[in-house]
């Protein structure tokens, strides 16, 4: 009975469909343009990452979109590299030419596929095979540097410097005491009876 069970399991699930998936994916990359340097990038390419243990097991997607990997690591080679393409923030110039669309979001996932599928190749075939890692985490830190700043930034602005000196009371009060001339707290909202009102 198991057996009978276990036939049938098997029957509605062609093993085939399992594998070529994969496949078919891949398939993608070797068949988005006819250059023909595509191919032997591409084996290239999947061979290294399949070699470091991370391999590329499906074409990677934008929006349901293939993203044509051997067009974006031209376009970033041509820009100087990673380093460089990130420094001088041209990665929404480079999705707009993948047709990706030139959006922040487009361009933030556009690195990521990049930093995860690329990088590592860049790093070992055009700067003579230095560890990717360092880079990674230069870039995951000055990223985190500057949403902190935008943040420190925007809260600062409301004085006419950059610090709370032009408000009451210079920046020499302890976080969330009261400004002179404010409450330390507010009264409660509607007034109780027999509690001291606030505002009245």
């Amino acid at each position: 009975f198991i057996y009978h069970v276990f036939q049938v399991f098997n029957s509605h699930m062609p093993p085939e469909s399992f594998r070529s998936k994969k496949s078919d994916s891949l398939g993608k990359l070797y068949e988005m343009d006819d250059a023909p340097e595509r191919r032997g990038w591409v084996e290239r390419l999947l061979q290294f990452m399949e070699e470091r243990r991370t391999p590329i097991a499906a074409c990677p997607t934008i929006s349901k979109q293939p993203l044509d990997l051997y067009r974006l690591y031209l376009l970033v080679r041509d820009r100087g590299g990673f380093v460089e393409v990130t420094k001088n923030k041209t990665w929404k110039d480079i999705a707009g030419l993948l047709g990706i669309g030139a959006s922040s979001s487009a361009a933030y996932t556009l690195r990521k596929h990049y930093t995860k599928n690329l990088l590592a190749y860049e790093c070992h075939f055009d700067r003579g095979g230095i560890d990717p890692q360092p880079i990674i985490n230069q870039v995951e830190a000055s990223t985190k540097k500057k949403s902190g700043k935008s943040n420190n930034n925007s809260t600062a602005a409301a004085g006419s410097s950059n610090s709370q000196e032009s408000f009451p009371g210079g920046g020499s009060t302890a976080p969330g005491a009261p400004m002179d001339g404010y409450p330390g707290q507010y009264a409660p909202y509607p007034p109780q009876p027999n509690q001291p009102q606030g505002y009245q």
